[in-house]
């Protein structure tokens, strides 16, 4: 059963928690908690993603490699919008668009 002053030693935690939502000699407001207790974990979480994750394998310490997709090879090509909507509709799995050829 849960008592509302339980006697013996409390760990930190319980003590953490005293100390952050508690008042001395009282009750008081704390709705100041269902707003900043979600923000801190938030920025916590996002210092977390900033220390970790890594945009490049080379960024993260490991060799570049490529992936061997339709990309490569073709890096330095520049295409205009109009060459980019032709090679669309060249496509065979785009039935929307007229072939332009």
């Amino acid at each position: 059963m849960t008592k509302v002053g339980p006697a013996g030693p409390s760990g930190w935690l319980h003590g953490l928690v005293l100390h952050v939502f508690a008042f001395k000699g009282g009750t008081g407001d704390a709705t100041w908690a269902v707003f900043f207790i979600p923000a801190a974990i938030l920025l916590v979480w996002v210092l977390l993603d900033w220390w970790l994750i890594k945009d490049t394998p080379e960024e993260a310490g490991f060799p570049a490699f490529d992936p061997a997709d339709a990309s490569t090879g073709h890096m330095d090509e520049k295409y205009t919008a109009l060459d980019l909507l032709k090679r669309f509709s060249a496509a065979r799995s785009c039935s929307c668009l007229p072939p332009w050829r």
